[in-house]
């Protein structure tokens, strides 16, 4: 029986240390998924209305434009939640980039020309290169912020002199 405790503050002591950790892993998961899940819809929509509904034919660039800036707006999910929190930037936007490029990886299945274009892998690159200086920025910009704080905290003005 040796090494067995029987007062039970072990587990609560181990919950309390690993609780917020936990709590910000969840919320990164969940951020990038809600974002994995956006930029899916938003590739799927483009997808089947640039290959399926030539109506929209004459409207191409309009139609790019928009889903591309649609894109663009979803993927800045994270680095808006995340802005004071520099390292969940980069897990949360690979979560939601990951899913994403699965997406169209299986539309380049269907459609074949598509990986011509751009393969997923690729796109996931280029994703996590954005994510990561995404990431530094916001890291640079707290450091900043930090400092300044900490400036103001320890500058005191020197006592006046009075004049004579």
């Amino acid at each position: 029986m040796a090494g067995i405790t029987t007062n039970g503050t072990q587990p609560r002591e181990q919950h309390e240390k690993y609780g917020h950790t936990l709590r910000a892993l969840r919320r990164v998961i969940r951020v990038g998924a809600i974002e994995g899940v956006l930029l899916s819809s938003i590739l799927t929509a483009w997808l089947l209305i640039a290959n399926r509904v030539p109506s929209f034919d004459r409207f191409a660039s309009l139609r790019n434009a928009l889903a591309i800036a649609a894109l663009f707006l979803s993927a800045l999910i994270p680095i808006a939640k995340f802005r004071n929190s520099a390292k969940d930037v980069l897990p949360a936007g690979a979560i939601g980039l990951g899913m994403a490029c699965l997406v169209y990886w299986a539309w380049t299945i269907y459609f074949e020309n598509l990986a011509d274009r751009m393969g997923a892998l690729r796109i996931f690159v280029m994703g996590l290169v954005a994510y990561t200086m995404a990431s530094a920025l916001l890291w640079v910009m707290s450091m900043i912020r930090s400092a300044r704080h900490h400036h103001q905290l320890t500058v005191q003005h020197a006592p006046r002199r009075p004049s004579h």
